[in-house]
């Protein structure tokens, strides 16, 4: 059997570079940066979605447990959950300022001030947090209607 080096044929002898084999590298360098680039565009689309699904699942528990605790009896404990709504609320704000720092929805300071009054705003009533809300009090409403408009301005794209 023989065997023919096609090799021969495509190499040109030792220190010799052709006008085609600048040509060729001119474009495999050019084909990485491009394929670099949409790669990174991808990669930042498919986080901010991903992000934006995190966030609303976020906006989802945030609401359930605010009105949870609004229309609960007073308990021991309730700074501190007060305290946790809190933190939950910083961690979605969190989130949506890298969603905006990846190119994604624009950061809406009144929606996110909205939500922390309706959620950690402290009312007394004879020294005792106001709490055990009826489900048409203000309150419990500005909690929904605030989370809406947030889980509606964030959609993936």
């Amino acid at each position: 059997m023989h065997i023919i080096n096609y090799s021969i044929y495509f190499v040109p002898p030792s220190g010799v570079t052709t006008k085609q084999q600048y040509i060729t590298w001119i474009l495999v360098i050019v084909g990485w940066g491009i394929t670099c680039g949409l790669a990174w565009v991808v990669l930042r689309k498919n986080a901010r979605n991903s992000w934006i699904g995190d966030i609303k699942k976020m906006l989802i528990n945030l609401e359930d447990n605010s009105i949870d605790f609004w229309m609960s009896d007073n308990e021991e404990k309730e700074s501190l959950e007060l305290k946790k709504l809190g933190r939950e609320i910083k961690e979605i704000t969190t989130l949506a300022q890298e969603i905006q720092a990846y190119g994604g929805q624009k950061y809406s300071n009144e929606l996110f001030k909205k939500l922390r009054q309706a959620v950690t705003t402290e009312m007394y009533d004879n020294d005792k947090l106001s709490r055990n809300l009826n489900v048409l009090n203000n309150r419990i409403t500005n909690i929904s209607d605030a989370c809406s408009q947030l889980r509606n301005l964030y959609s993936r794209k």
